[in-house]
């Protein structure tokens, strides 16, 4: 569901207690968040520098930011790990540390000032107390399943630009060449769609880059006909891994198709079967996310947010829900798969966890999924969702690609629509609505709902008001009778004051 882009504020992701007060607040005057800047401005500088790494992470998670902490601690932790094991491979040698404590030089010989001197065992004893921090601050932020889970609530972070907020003309520009050249043509050779900025209000407009989109038909179009095949590389499933080994999937079959770079026989220059080994049954969107940053990196794009087929989308943030992050899934993979791609994860700030966090947010939002597989199909993600639609889509096995056909004819500049949910299609109002929550924060305002919905506002009327005339109805029978009756009881509360009273 496509929603307009909104400015960002400095929104905590970490849910409230409700039996305590909010860490945000108890945290608010303490904190500076020109910190954090600092920090940051320090990592620029020092991203080597594993105590760096521990300071920013305490700063967010002081600021309620756990999934970011965790990133960074985790970060922390891998330079201590590496350095311990350099340290341990070169022992005996003598250790100065550099300017601004930005890196630990060996060095053959004693410096002249023994004040600068560090041995094997005060380097150890220094990285083994940041390694400490960084499993407090990861410990602090996970607390589900032996502290590899944590909970928080997606958010818009402050830092994300202005090119990523909203959609400049370029991006229309790359889905329109898309469209081109898509196989499905009208009889008279020309894209059966079209997508525009548009509104959800009706009568009005909006031409911002901050405006939603939507895809239009772009002339009449008869009921069945094909109007797109969308096939994506942006994809996972789960499957063997290396021997075609099943033991990892908890019973599934996965999936076999010979075409999925997870296979035995795969050629590709960068191997992802180890992403499926690590993940076994629930390999695809950790696959899907590898992919992703594999093509921002193949094609040299400054920042994975930049990827046309990412650039397009939205995510949908909600205030109150909380999801769940994993360090494995979330954190861990997508830096040891950069790292693989050649991508220093500590010195390029363009891929730092709140880039892969927000690549998650955006993905949950506009990507499709089924028992095995995972995807982002570029062009089907732009459909808008509707309780009744014109347009019914199909996977193919290749768990890839993607049919669309009108299901009833549509006439040309009509919004197409698809349906999310499919099986939900039969079910209630209400149900219809709680599904829905997956993707839309708020209920579905489709045409469908918002008339199910005033019919039963009319409805519930309609029976207050049955009720009223009954009740008027059986107090209103005998009207001579009731005036008796108030006569009397007025009559007897006289009688009764005068006898009190005098």
């Amino acid at each position: 569901m496509d929603k307009s882009f909104e400015p960002t504020e400095l929104r905590p992701t970490r849910p409230s207690n409700p039996t305590t007060s909010p860490h945000w607040l108890v945290n608010k005057k303490s904190v500076d968040h020109s910190i954090l800047q600092q920090q940051t401005i320090a990592l620029l500088r020092h991203p080597y520098d594993p105590s760096c790494w521990v300071s920013r992470a305490e700063t967010l998670s002081r600021l309620d930011f756990p999934e970011l902490a965790v990133g960074d601690a985790y970060k922390a932790a891998r330079l201590c790990y590496t350095m311990l094991d350099f340290v341990s491979s070169r022992s005996g040698k003598i250790w100065s540390l550099g300017s601004g404590r930005g890196f630990w030089m060996c060095e053959d010989h004693a410096p002249e000032s023994a004040g600068q001197q560090n041995g094997d065992e005060k380097l150890r004893s220094s990285l083994n107390h940041v390694l400490i921090d960084a499993r407090g601050i990861q410990a602090s932020n996970l607390s589900h399943r032996h502290d590899r889970e944590g909970k928080y609530i997606p958010q818009a972070y402050p830092w994300l630009g202005e090119e990523h907020r909203v959609r400049r003309q370029n991006v229309l520009d790359d889905i329109t060449r898309e469209i081109g050249t898509n196989k499905a043509k009208t009889q008279e050779a020309q894209p059966c769609v079209e997508v525009k900025r548009c509104t959800f209000k009706p009568g009005q407009e909006d031409e911002s880059e901050s405006a939603s989109l939507g895809v239009f038909a772009a002339c009449d179009l008869p009921t069945g006909h094909r109007i797109l095949t969308d096939r994506t590389d942006f994809f996972g499933c789960s499957g063997p891994g290396p021997g075609n080994s099943r033991s990892h999937l908890g019973g599934s079959f996965g999936c076999l198709h010979p075409i999925h770079r997870n296979l035995v026989d795969d050629e590709s220059p960068h191997d992802l079967r180890w992403v499926r080994e690590r993940t076994g049954q629930w390999s695809a969107e950790p696959l899907m996310l590898c992919r992703i940053l594999l093509a921002s990196v193949v094609r040299n794009e400054q920042s994975p947010l930049d990827l046309p087929a990412i650039a397009r989308l939205t995510p949908t943030y909600h205030r109150q829900q909380s999801k769940t992050f994993r360090r494995d899934d979330d954190i861990e993979i997508p830096n040891e798969a950069l790292q693989h791609f050649g991508v220093d994860i500590f010195a390029n700030p363009n891929y730092d966890s709140w880039v892969l966090f927000t690549l998650s947010a955006r993905l949950r939002n506009n990507s499709w999924s089924s028992p095995v597989a995972a995807a982002l199909n570029p062009l089907f993600s732009l459909f808008n969702h509707s309780c009744e639609p014109n347009v019914e889509w199909q996977t193919r096995k290749d768990h890839r690609t993607i049919e669309l056909r009108v299901s009833r004819d549509v006439v040309a500049g009509e919004q197409l629509f698809v349906e999310y949910d499919s099986f939900m299609h039969d079910c209630d109002l209400e149900t219809r609505r709680d599904r829905l929550g997956k993707w839309i924060d708020g209920p579905c305002l489709c045409s469908r709902c918002m008339r199910e919905e005033q019919a039963s506002r009319a409805l519930q009327v309609g029976d207050k008001r049955k009720c009223e005339g009954e009740v008027d109805a059986y107090f209103g029978e005998d009207d001579e009778d009731d005036d008796a009756f108030n006569t009397v009881s007025y009559s007897f509360g006289i009688l009764f004051f005068l006898c009190v009273f005098l």
